[in-house]
């Protein structure tokens, strides 16, 4: 649900080149400020020492600028787009952060008549990349770093403070740390004044994350919302939080979904309970109600691996006695093609998919038709994990 209108223009951009048969433009950072007049909805804040007064697409003149695939400068001078944010009376030990939001509360909203809901767009353990100019009349005491807020523990997580030379570019990187029960709703940069009060602008070329996020939620952060609970949206069900746990049940397929649809290999881990009915899956590459992977406790005390192609239908299937109230933790690992199944840490399937897999999605928690599960945690971690 989080789009606005420069990324949907890029998605446009992309299903005409696919339409047509052509290759596909290249890729373009989550903001950047090419389009005229495009902000993507950037805001602010401050500490009180200080104020960003207006955030504003600038066509910036440069020369030499040869490092960005996007542009291809080699020499001469060229004009660039980028979000100019102008800075007053920054004083000494002062901040002001710049930042776009990645999720949102139901309270936020000015009105949600068809009950919006929504999964957070970033995620710990992901890498952000952002690049940043300082014109040459700014003094050397000016310090920019990237953070996230997590909501949820009401914290900011930020790398150390990179020192900005004036006309200068500069990029910027940030590792977020893996992180128990987070919900990152802001994504941005910290600006911060060692000197004499400042006033000035800096230009922002683009902000952008990627990689394998890395977190785990034991559900006890979360909140009801619409349907489902904060971070998570649902297909169709009875969703909802009970017992310190999150519980699905329903009369038909039943789906919540959370996480980036761009998600690619990773290993998700779920601990849960069947409490009714014979269908208690994990889902992961959820590119929405027709296409995903899924696993679970299956009729005929089976283990069984899906294919959702406009339907269920199963490709490997092992004996697995399972019972009713009896917590496992099931394990779907996706790399690339292959996916790999455990049951509490012992390894059960392994399967290729060799037609049109389905290489990146959300995760997803699902059952059928009468049936009740109680899911207690739930964690992603890249395939090779860092030892």
């Amino acid at each position: 649900n989080l789009l606005d209108i420069p990324a949907c223009a890029d998605l446009f951009c992309a299903l005409g080149h696919q339409v047509a048969g052509e290759a596909p433009p290249l890729h373009k950072p989550r903001y950047h400020f090419d389009y005229p007049g495009s902000t993507h909805g950037f805001t602010h804040r401050n500490n009180g020492k200080g104020r960003i007064i207006s955030i504003t697409n600038y066509e910036l003149q440069i020369t030499n600028y040869d490092v960005d695939d996007r542009r291809s400068v080699v020499g001469g001078q060229r004009s660039v787009s980028g979000l100019q944010v102008s800075v007053r009376k920054l004083g000494k030990k002062g901040e002001v952060r710049l930042y776009v939001k990645t999720a949102y509360r139901p309270a936020e909203l000015s009105a949600n008549y068809y009950g919006a809901s929504f999964s957070a767009k970033i995620a710990p353990g992901q890498q952000m990349r952002a690049r940043l100019y300082l014109p040459p009349d700014a003094p050397e005491q000016l310090l920019a770093a990237l953070y996230v807020w997590d909501d949820n523990s009401g914290q900011s997580y930020q790398n150390v403070g990179h020192p900005l030379q004036p006309g200068q570019w500069h990029e910027l990187s940030y590792q977020i740390p893996v992180l128990h029960n987070a919900c990152l709703t802001e994504a941005g940069l910290v600006f911060r004044n060692l000197g004499q009060p400042w006033t000035g602008s800096i230009v922002l070329d683009y902000l952008d994350w990627d990689g394998t996020p890395r977190y785990s939620s034991d559900f006890s952060k979360e909140r009801p919302e619409y349907g489902a609970i904060s971070q998570w949206t649902t297909l169709r069900g009875y969703w909802r939080l009970e017992g310190g746990a999150y519980h699905g049940s329903g009369p038909g397929v039943n789906e919540s979904y959370s996480g980036d649809i761009e998600w690619r290999d990773h290993t998700l881990t779920v601990r849960l309970v069947p409490l009714l009915g014979d269908y208690h899956n994990i889902n992961l590459r959820v590119q929405g109600a027709l296409r995903s992977y899924a696993v679970g406790l299956a009729p005929g005390q089976k283990l069984t691996l899906y294919k959702n192609a406009g339907g269920y239908q199963a490709v490997a299937s092992a004996d697995f006695p399972w019972r009713h109230h009896r917590p496992y933790t099931l394990s779907l690992t996706a790399e690339e093609n292959h996916l790999t199944v455990k049951v509490d840490g012992e390894t059960k399937l392994e399967w290729c998919d060799q037609e049109i897999p389905y290489l990146h999605g959300q995760i997803g928690l699902s059952n059928f038709a009468a049936c009740h599960t109680r899911y207690e945690s739930v964690e992603i971690e890249p395939v090779h994990k860092e030892r």
